[in-house]
């Protein structure tokens, strides 16, 4: 029982600032940003955190042309797999058309009182005005949707599409093939491509040549020789809740200390998740029927996606999917005659339907069913609502898309 992000949003900017700070409350902001429903607009949400000075403060924010926000999904979704009670075209007749925003080509037409992006050809533009109109200097060269949807035919009521969409929250990088921004929580990321491979923007996805070597790299690597610095090509933001860190260590107190990395908030899984933790704890310390957070996303009130946590007998790791749910332990080595604490080297892998878990040379795993849930919390390392802080030392945390071991 227990259930973050990637937001996929497609070109997402920020519309206005602070108009929706009525919709912010006082859940959550040590996660770094909630986000809700626009009240007008369902091609609009509401992103709330809490700036350095502890205030509450609201975005309001564009989601890319052709898609509405969902609740359900926390991202920015196809129009056709949405679902708006604020549509525009409620109140107009069919056949009106509106232009988009944030996308030179795109227009809205109503149609069966709904909203229907469609996009004007290659080398045109649309005019509020004219409609689709011949570019004069190539003043619109923007991609619509990954297809092309000629004009509706209103006396027909025929339209024209070419190919299916492609929602991306991924952006090639210029003059760099190998790289690509991705776009999380309104703020750009720039990313690097597994070696011998590039960004090819149709796909949304690095590939290459099946003879090209490829290696499996950390997306998030921390080693703590420089304080909290991700020692990834990504350079991923971690925020530091009383965690002293000094001499290749991470040193958690067992009370109020953790790591939060609110890049993992809205955490979009579709196969691979891998995290390894290399630590040291005294486990025979911790009371009958406690559980000492590792790491986890359980902090926004609902059920957690990842979690993972000791007690005095068993490492236990839990993964939610949308459809069967998994939890894995692996009995904790007992100390030797001579040791105060024990150093563990465990493998967090969600893969291929199957959660495993292994600790030092010992694995187990369980079979679980579709993909990771989808929630907003950040990744918190040493924390989970509800539960005791994790007490020890942390040498080395790494987070994959891939599997190094492959």
């Amino acid at each position: 029982m227990i259930t973050a992000t990637f937001l996929a949003l497609v070109g997402a900017t920020i519309v206005s600032a602070g108009t929706y700070d009525y919709l912010c409350d006082e859940k959550n902001y040590d996660n770094y940003v909630t986000l809700y429903t626009h009240p007008k607009d369902c091609s609009k949400y509401v992103q709330c955190w809490k700036n350095a000075l502890g205030a509450l403060e609201s975005d309001e924010r564009q989601c890319g042309f052709g898609t509405y926000w969902s609740m359900t999904d926390l991202s920015c979704i196809n129009v056709d797999q949405a679902k708006c009670g604020e549509d525009a075209c409620l109140s107009l007749i069919d056949g009106e058309q509106r232009a988009a925003k944030g996308n030179c080509r795109g227009y809205w037409q109503c149609m069966g009182k709904k909203s229907v992006p469609m996009c004007c050809p290659p080398g045109q533009h649309y005019n509020s005005i004219n409609g689709c109109e011949d570019n004069i200097n190539e003043e619109c060269t923007a991609d619509c949707l990954g297809q092309y949807v000629a004009p509706n035919d209103t006396d027909s009521g025929n339209s024209t599409t070419t190919e299916a969409p492609i929602l991306c929250n991924k952006e090639e990088e210029a003059n760099s093939p190998s790289s690509y921004k991705w776009n999380v929580n309104g703020q750009s990321y720039l990313m690097k491509c597994p070696s011998g491979t590039v960004f090819v923007q149709t796909k949304c996805t690095c590939l290459g040549s099946e003879t090209a070597p490829r290696t499996c790299e950390p997306e998030l690597l921390l080693k703590f020789t420089n304080g909290l610095l991700d020692e990834s090509r990504n350079q991923i933001d971690v925020q530091n809740v009383s965690v002293l860190v000094e001499n290749g260590e991470a040193i958690f107190d067992g009370t109020t200390s953790q790591l939060v990395v609110p890049f993992y908030s809205n955490l979009d899984i579709k196969n691979t998740l891998i995290v390894r933790m290399k630590y040291t704890s005294d486990h025979t310390e911790i009371p009958d029927g406690e559980q000492r957070a590792l790491f986890s996303n359980l902090d926004c009130n609902v059920d957690p996606s990842i979690l993972m946590t000791e007690n005095s007998q068993n490492v236990v790791a839990f993964v939610g999917t949308w459809v069967k749910n998994g939890t894995v332990a692996v009995p904790q080595t007992p100390l030797a005659a001579n040791e105060i604490v024990s150093e563990k080297d465990v493998m967090y892998k969600f893969q291929n339907n199957t959660l495993s878990l292994t600790v030092d040379t010992t694995e187990n795993d369980v079979p679980t069913l579709g993909q990771l849930k989808k929630i907003q919390c950040a990744l918190h390392i040493g924390y989970a609502s509800g539960m005791a802080n994790f007490k020890g030392k942390i040498d080395e945390f790494a987070v994959y898309q891939c599997d190094p071991q492959a």
